[in-house]
């Protein structure tokens, strides 16, 4: 009963259309077609344009290696096991055939391996069921084929033939019945390989799904709706290239393109720390989408135009507070989780939040390293990993499997104020276990000190742990009644009254398969009616 329950409240906020696509997608399997179809395959002119962005290597071809997710494996294409893979995780075989390393930074002097690579994974490759053919690294594949013959200037009529028999082959396996992200990387594919080869069909069917799309996914205030700073990088650069192939091959885009890249741009440099990289809310961590300060360099050379936006604001459709100054960063969530068809990379991170001081990470939310199904997985996205409470053993929301969310809390904002030099805001909380219990909790900022409260209302005999994460970096010392916390031998904050907190190790994870020990201050009780806490941090002056 209680698994039928778990799957009720799971299924009854998905759309029709999602569920008409799983049926679909169960009992359709289309095929990659002959490729003698796409015989000499015409390819449309461009005009030099504004580079596309690079990342690191991902292929060390002098010692034979291949890594992604900080995982290695020896690089042996002539095999065909080594592209079907053997204990990998899926995520890491879907970053294999992604093609990425096509982009890395030095490309140009590994042009001959890469043609050659591209050639073994046509020779291997040839089936349409396994990994390589799913929509979603199929999407990315394409567009990064794409932009490797556009830099490198390659022109090999196979390598052109199978990349448009993998374009017709993903106009008929888009992905309705996930929708988010992985639609709009099936209709950017589209879209790009249909400017490519200059295919109206190709490119109708992906900007059909953008005009129906884009208004819903990228919110008012400019952020992603499944509110995850990374994935929110990965589509705002996704934007970009949108715009950066529309000029090169004269293509008129919708000009509220300009503005979603804009607003977004704009809200990507408020989830990130001084240290230039982002804030680890829902499913985010490093290594993934592109620094916040790059994205931005792309997309002005690409608007031709500078963007700028305010330090601080309230991010009300996304569900953000964000503030900085010169000594101070704040970023809070004081939204719902979502969205409500969709949650699949969401946690039960509401009310939680992070802090750096003089550049210094400080309190953190602890990070994601898996997307595979199992305890770890599930305390990734539990409460107890991010900056909030933990009440009676239970999430604030009903997480299950790996991208699964079944009831959920409840948030409704109180107050947000700020100017330049300060802040109070507040937010109540109603976890989805019982409507009577709730958490009310405020962030007061006077330029100079931080004071945390919360209120944990319940009417039955319960228990809360509270939880405020530390950066690796960042060690503490008892001095008196209060803690002092350190960066590398610096004094940088103390926090008053050191009995209310105790202390447990964690584990911070910065990146997929990457873990580092750490600190948490806990505090923890319990109570009926009302449980009261504080946290009170001062700024030293260094």
């Amino acid at each position: 009963m209680k698994k039928l329950l778990i799957y009720f409240h799971t299924l009854k906020f998905l759309k029709m259309i999602q569920i008409l696509g799983r049926i679909k997608f169960k009992l359709m399997r289309p095929k990659l077609q002959a490729r003698k179809k796409f015989v000499n395959p015409t390819v449309a002119k461009n005009k030099e344009g504004v580079h596309f962005l690079t990342k690191s290597p991902h292929i060390d071809f002098l010692r034979g290696k291949i890594s992604f997710l900080n995982q290695e494996r020896d690089l042996e294409v002539h095999q065909k096991s080594f592209w079907v893979g053997d204990n990998s995780s899926k995520l890491w075989m879907y970053n294999l055939h992604y093609f990425e390393d096509l982009l890395r930074d030095d490309y140009l002097d590994f042009q001959k391996e890469h043609y050659q690579l591209i050639k073994d994974w046509s020779l291997q490759n040839f089936t349409h069921k396994d990994i390589p053919f799913e929509a979603y690294p199929l999407s990315l594949r394409i567009v990064n084929w794409i932009k490797w013959i556009l830099l490198t200037k390659v022109h090999d009529e196979n390598i052109l033939v199978s990349l448009k028999s993998q374009a017709y082959l993903l106009s008929k396996k888009v992905e309705w019945h996930l929708l988010g992200n992985h639609l709009f990387e099936n209709a950017k594919a589209l879209f790009i390989s249909g400017l490519f080869f200059n295919d109206s069909k190709l490119l109708k069917k992906g900007l059909r799904i953008f005009e129906r799309e884009l208004p819903e996914q990228f919110l008012k205030d400019g952020g992603h709706f499944e509110k995850s700073p990374m994935y929110h990088g990965i589509l705002c650069e996704g934007m970009i290239d949108l715009i950066n192939f529309s000029k090169r091959y004269n293509y008129s885009y919708p000009k509220k393109w300009d503005e979603i890249v804009f607003k977004g741009v704009n809200i990507y440099q408020a989830f990130s720390h001084p240290d230039k990289d982002i804030s680890f809310f829902n499913d985010s961590c490093l290594e993934i989408s592109k620094a916040p300060l790059l994205l931005k360099s792309y997309a002005e050379n690409v608007l031709e135009k500078k963007i700028e936006g305010p330090n601080t604001n309230y991010y009300k459709d996304s569900g953000y507070f964000s503030f900085k100054n010169r000594n101070f960063f704040f970023i809070a969530d004081i939204g719902s989780i979502g969205p409500r068809y969709l949650p699949g990379h969401a946690h039960c991170d509401s009310l939680s939040f992070e802090l750096s001081i003089f550049k210094k990470r400080i309190f953190v939310n602890l990070g994601i390293s898996t997307y595979e199904v199992g305890q770890l997985r599930n305390k990734q996205r539990s409460n107890i990993s991010h900056n909030t409470s933990f009440i009676n053993n239970t999430d604030s929301s009903e997480i299950w499997s790996a991208f699964r969310v079944g009831r959920r809390e409840k948030i409704k904002v109180k107050e947000v104020n700020f100017d330049n030099d300060s802040f109070n805001i507040g937010a109540v909380r109603k976890d989805y276990s019982h409507k009577k219990v709730q958490h009310q909790r405020s962030f007061d900022f006077d330029g100079k000190s931080i004071r945390i409260k919360d209120f944990i209302n319940s009417p039955k005999n319960s228990s809360v742990k509270i939880y405020f994460h530390l950066h690796p970096s960042i060690s503490i010392k008892e001095e008196g009644e209060n803690i002092l916390l350190f960066d590398n031998q610096k004094p940088l904050a103390i926090i008053k009254g050191k009995d209310q907190f105790g202390l447990e190790k964690s584990f911070y994870y910065p990146a997929f398969n990457k873990k580092i020990e750490t600190n948490s201050l806990v505090i923890e009780g319990e109570f009926k009616n009302q449980f009261e806490s504080s946290l009170e941090m001062t700024l030293l002056d260094v």
